[in-house]
C-alpha cells in the first residue's frame, strides 16, 4: 500500500507537480517552434518570389526572333547589362538568405519587435526586383545610389535582428559577449560595402558598381570572424 503524506493526494505529489511542469515547458517551446517556423517559411517564400521576379526583366530586343545567330547574338550582347544585374542581384538575396537561416538556427522563441524586424526585412527585399530593373536600364548616379541604398537597408536590418535576437534573450542558450558582433558582421560589413559605393557613385556609378566586388572577399572575411560562434552555437543545439 502506498504512502501518502498527510495533506497530499494520490497523483498530486512533487513528482506529479514536476512532471506537470516540464509537460509545461515542453508545449511552451513546441509553440515557439511554431511561431519560428511560421515565421521562417513565410521569409522563405518571400525570397524565393522575389529570386525569381528578378528573371522576368531579362527580355530579348525587339526583332531578334527568327533573324538568325547573328542576330541572336548581338541581342544578347544588348541584354548582358540586364543579365549581370539579375546575376548580382540573385547572389546577393542568396547570401541574405543564408544569414538570415543562420540567425534562425540559434532562436528558441520570438518576440512582437522580431516580428516586426523581419516584415520590415522583407519589405526591403521585396523591392529588390524593382531596383534591379532600375540598374539594368539606367547606371548613372541615381540608379547606382538607390539600388546600393536598399541592399545596405537590407543588410543593417539582418544585423539589427540579429544584435535585438541576442540582447533579449531570444537565442536558445547564450555565447560569449563578443557573439553579437561577430554573429551580424557579415551584415555590417555588406552593409558598409554598399554605402561606400554611394559615395563612389557621385563621382563614377561605374565605379560604385565595381566596387561590389568586394562583397566576395568581405563575405570571407565576415564568415572567418563569425564561423567559432557559429559553429560552437551548433554544437551546442546538437547536444
Amino acid at each position: 500500500m502506498a504512502f501518502t503524506a498527510p495533506g497530499e493526494h494520490p497523483g498530486h505529489g512533487p513528482d506529479h507537480d514536476g512532471s506537470q511542469q516540464t509537460e509545461r515547458g515542453f508545449d511552451a517551446a513546441m509553440v515557439h517552434k511554431r511561431e519560428i517556423d511560421r515565421l521562417g517559411a513565410f521569409t522563405d517564400g518571400v525570397i524565393v518570389i522575389s529570386m525569381t521576379l528578378l528573371v522576368l526583366d531579362i527580355e530579348l530586343p525587339p526583332g531578334t526572333d527568327g533573324k538568325g545567330d547573328a542576330a541572336l547574338l548581338d541581342g544578347l550582347g544588348q541584354i548582358l547589362p540586364q543579365i549581370s544585374s539579375y546575376a548580382i542581384s540573385f547572389l546577393v538575396i542568396a547570401n541574405y538568405w543564408v544569414l538570415h537561416t543562420l540567425k534562425f538556427r540559434g532562436l528558441a522563441r520570438i518576440d512582437g519587435p522580431f516580428v516586426w524586424m523581419n516584415i520590415v526585412f522583407l519589405l526591403a527585399i521585396g523591392s529588390i526586383p524593382f531596383v534591379t530593373s532600375v540598374l539594368s536600364d539606367n547606371h548613372g548616379t541615381v540608379a547606382t545610389s538607390l539600388y546600393a541604398a536598399v541592399m545596405a537597408f537590407v543588410s543593417a536590418s539582418l544585423a539589427v535582428m540579429g544584435i535585438h535576437a541576442e540582447r533579449r534573450g531570444l537565442v536558445e542558450k547564450p555565447v560569449v559577449p563578443r557573439y553579437p558582433l561577430q554573429h551580424v558582421a557579415r551584415s555590417l560589413i555588406t552593409a558598409a560595402i554598399f554605402l561606400g559605393s554611394i559615395v563612389i557613385a557621385q563621382f563614377n556609378p561605374t565605379a560604385a558598381q565595381w566596387s561590389w566586388l568586394l562583397l566576395v572577399p568581405a563575405s570571407l572575411i565576415g564568415r572567418r570572424l563569425g564561423s567559432d560562434d557559429i559553429a560552437r552555437l551548433g554544437e551546442e543545439n546538437d547536444v
